[in-house]
């Protein structure tokens, strides 16, 4: 009859112990690091930018075999892996945003180049999306009266910047390839940088003041 495995007993983690060893008490390295913090909490915080200092220059020079050990744990216990990483991005799914978010915006030649690579590769994909964008544009047609008075009501302003541009388009404020609907009410006037900026871009009803301003900022910025 086998023993059932020990759990963890890292701070807020349920994973069984897969060592055999009889002294092991934690699933992981990190665990086991969590503990310590936890044990002595003012320490660390105190001799918080030392450590970071520290690990930096480690890591820069250790790299190769630092993941290279990554690599093979993670091959090693990918259900284990799998599972933390799918519980921590759980619950960091703002910070994620925020993060790749701020990527794009410091990389955003490479982000082009990217996204043409991937077009060419796959062009079947950029027809279907263009066809699925047509039949919702298109299945629920709006007339040119109603987007006249439409246009009357808001006004030469671009919703976005809040800038009188000489051109205006038309964008839907939920995308439509995030389920937005073709409707008078999702509709508004933005120049045609704000519009292209924004592309399908949705943070939810909760983010879009936070998605105004950041597409603003990059607008006004490329302006100056």
């Amino acid at each position: 009859m086998t023993d059932e495995p020990k759990a963890c007993a890292g701070p807020e983690c349920e994973l069984p112990v897969t060592s055999t060893h009889w002294r092991a008490k934690y699933c992981s390295q990190r665990c086991a690091r969590r503990a310590q913090v936890a044990r002595n909490p003012a320490y660390y915080e105190a001799h918080r930018a030392e450590r970071v200092a520290y690990l930096k220059v480690y890591y820069q020079e250790n790299r190769p075999r630092l993941t290279a050990a990554n690599k093979a744990y993670v091959q090693t216990h990918k259900a284990k892996t799998d599972q933390y990483q799918a519980a921590w991005r759980d619950a960091n799914r703002a910070r994620i945003a925020d993060n790749n978010t701020q990527w794009r915006a410091n990389n955003r030649e490479r982000v082009r180049v990217k996204a043409r690579a991937w077009a060419k590769r796959n062009p079947e994909i950029v027809t279907l999306r263009s066809r699925v964008r047509r039949h919702l544009k298109y299945a629920t047609p709006i007339s040119r009266d109603a987007l006249a008075a439409r246009h009357a009501y808001l006004g030469d302003v671009c919703w976005i910047c809040r800038d009188h541009p000489t051109r205006l388009t038309w964008d839907h404020v939920k995308p439509l390839s995030k389920g937005g609907p073709h409707m008078l009410a999702n509709l508004r006037l933005a120049c045609q940088s704000c519009n292209s900026r924004k592309s399908a871009k949705w943070y939810g009803i909760a983010g879009l003041d936070r998605l105004v301003a950041e597409i603003a900022a990059a607008t006004r910025q490329a302006r100056t």
